[in-house]
């Protein structure tokens, strides 16, 4: 798991209130994943309509990291850094249990608004986020499969 210093702050400051799914967050998962040219997707955010397409990206992780972002703040209405680490661990479980789709890796994200996620699935020499996470403005931190029960037993 890496972090930053200001996500690190603010993950002092948490408390782990948070241990369920708030169901906002949980109609997201209903609806599970699905893999469209070797890119794996939350199906109910590839159904939003963006126009947007594989060949927009630089890659196929940039292109599910468009597509899976989720803005914690626009589904729960306190507690996002907790909820977004919950909603991790879900489709962490979610994603294990779907076949052989390897690896994921999420960022979280938290400005003074609100908290952003996204995930894609980990591909060697492809990664969606600065190694040095001291590089973003907002509190800021990347970690992948197992790592996301660190949070909260």
């Amino acid at each position: 798991m890496k972090v930053n210093q200001k996500m690190r702050s603010e993950l002092e400051k948490t408390l782990p209130q948070v241990t369920e799914l708030p169901q906002e967050l949980s109609e997201i998962l209903k609806m599970g994943l699905c893999v469209v040219d070797d890119c794996v997707f939350l199906l109910s955010l590839l159904s939003i309509d963006t126009n947007a397409e594989l060949h927009d990206f630089p890659d196929r992780t940039g292109y599910e990291c468009f597509i899976n972002s989720i803005h914690i703040d626009d589904y729960v209405t306190c507690d996002y850094l907790e909820s977004a680490c919950v909603f991790a661990r879900e489709l962490y479980l979610i994603w294990r249990g779907f076949g052989a789709l390897g690896g994921v890796r999420f960022m979280v994200m938290k400005d003074e608004f609100g908290v952003l996620i996204k995930f894609h699935k980990v591909r060697s020499g492809e990664s969606f986020f600065a190694d040095d996470l001291e590089l973003y403005e907002d509190a800021s931190m990347v970690f992948q499969n197992e790592e996301v029960f660190d949070f909260f037993p």
